[in-house]
């Protein structure tokens, strides 16, 4: 164990090593040349040629084995981070770029997040399984530490939707029913009803809300004026929750750090590439 850690910190500090080893000769030849005054000698001047000529063969080769080291050294790094590009970054990339772009265009407060690929819905859901997959294997050791702690902020964002949406999702059942019983209307039976038109009522769709909400009803439909005032009072007082609009800065929370997460990747990627 001892001898596999010195020889990782060998390998990730090698040229500051071998450049401390140059320093080390300089100065041995530095302390050398003080300990013997060549101009009292006869023979100073081939003695000074030949301290000379080593110095010179001494220092030559060790700059030429460091220019080497660090040619290998790059083509090496250009190397992995290609392969990062392709087994990592892009994947990653690819995914969160469909779900942001495409899924939650159509989609937006999904009812369903998962991380692991399955089976689609009707309407399209998030699945985050790349990142998961990535963190289970030796992938991760490879991971820059930026994108690490962005990728913790983003599914801490996740988190904190999935945890705030059912209350969202009663509170827009308890508004509508509230507004019903304002108009002396039935309320509505549907139990999860508030979690099905959740994104149509935070997205500003302005969705006839009670149509909505009595489609599989058989109740006596009221007149097209009193189903209007049922529609403008329920999002008159919807735009006015606490609790919808903390679910919106929620929301756009998840977003902003997605975005984020996607502009690193594309960085990552273009670094790898060029």
């Amino acid at each position: 164990m001892i001898f596999l850690k010195l020889k990782y910190y060998f390998n990730k500090f090698k040229i500051c090593i071998y450049i401390c080893g140059v320093i080390l000769v300089l100065f041995m030849f530095v302390t050398l040349l003080r300990q013997v005054n060549l101009f009292t000698r006869a023979d100073s001047q081939t003695l000074l040629g030949i301290i000379g000529t080593l110095l010179g063969a001494v220092v030559g080769a060790v700059f030429s084995l460091l220019g080497s080291i660090w040619v290998n050294t790059q083509q090496r790094k250009e190397e992995l981070n290609r392969k990062r590009a392709q087994e990592i970054y892009r994947p990653l990339y690819d995914e969160l770029v469909n779900i942001h772009r495409n899924i939650l265009k159509e989609n937006p407060y999904p009812s369903l997040i998962e991380f692991r690929t399955g089976h689609q819905t009707m309407k399209p859901h998030p699945q985050y399984a790349e990142w998961r997959k990535i963190e289970l294997d030796s992938r991760y050791l490879q991971i820059p530490a930026e994108l690490k702690r962005q990728m913790d902020r983003l599914f801490g964002a996740l988190a904190g939707y999935l945890t705030k949406r059912k209350g969202a999702s009663d509170e827009v059942k308890r508004i509508l029913d509230s507004v019903l019983e304002e108009f002396k209307l039935p309320p509505c039976r549907i139990e999860n009803f508030g979690s099905v038109v959740l994104g149509d009522v935070m997205s500003g769709k302005r969705k006839g809300i009670y149509g909505e909400s009595m489609y599989f009803m058989e109740e006596d439909v009221p007149d097209e004026a009193v189903i209007k005032k049922v529609n403008e009072r329920f999002y008159e007082v919807a735009d006015e929750s606490i609790i919808l609009k903390d679910m919106k800065d929620v929301y756009n929370g998840w977003m902003r750090e997605e975005e984020m997460a996607i502009k690193i990747l594309e960085l990552l990627i273009r670094m790898a590439e060029k």
